[in-house]
């Protein structure tokens, strides 16, 4: 054993931004993982493909996870001056319970800028994204699922606010 993953170790790179290339890749595993996020029936690959080329810093911020030079994980964060949501985090099944979601949350909450409150919508029956939420300091909010429209399936808000 030199210390080198083996080739059939997957090799694992730290969350960054994703660049434009990284964009196809990204909206592949959105239109994978449609049925456990906020994600509209009529919204096609083409669409989340373009919708993502659109998304412009800073408000708008896309993250990955490289695994095996595949996209593994991604985060799609949305922050506004008060506010911010992880409109979409998502893990390649692949590679689901390798600690990428809550590396991407952590990512997400190192990189506010201004806001003060980092919000999630989950679905009640996703017992494992609700307790990687909760492991990160992530309540139930229920001011936030009475002030925002409701979505079809009983979404529920989480959020986790910046200490200080």
């Amino acid at each position: 054993m030199n210390g080198w993953p083996s080739s059939a170790e997957p090799r694992l790179n730290s969350p960054r931004r994703a660049s434009a290339d990284d964009i196809p890749a990204v909206a592949r595993l959105l239109n994978r993982a449609r049925q456990q996020i906020p994600l509209a029936d009529s919204f096609t690959l083409e669409h989340i493909t373009l919708w993502l080329s659109r998304l412009q810093p800073p408000a708008h911020r896309v993250f990955v996870i490289e695994a095996d030079a595949e996209i593994a994980a991604a985060t799609v964060l949305e922050e506004n001056e008060r506010e911010a949501e992880v409109t979409y985090i998502v893990t390649s099944p692949d590679h689901q319970r390798h600690g990428h979601g809550r590396r991407l949350l952590q990512t997400a909450k190192h990189e506010l800028s201004t806001a003060e409150v980092l919000a999630a919508r989950v679905q009640p029956t996703n017992g494992p994204v609700i307790a990687l939420l909760a492991s990160e300091g992530f309540v139930s909010d229920a001011e936030l699922d009475e002030r925002n429209w409701a979505l079809p399936g009983g979404w529920r808000w989480y959020s986790w606010r910046a200490a200080g």
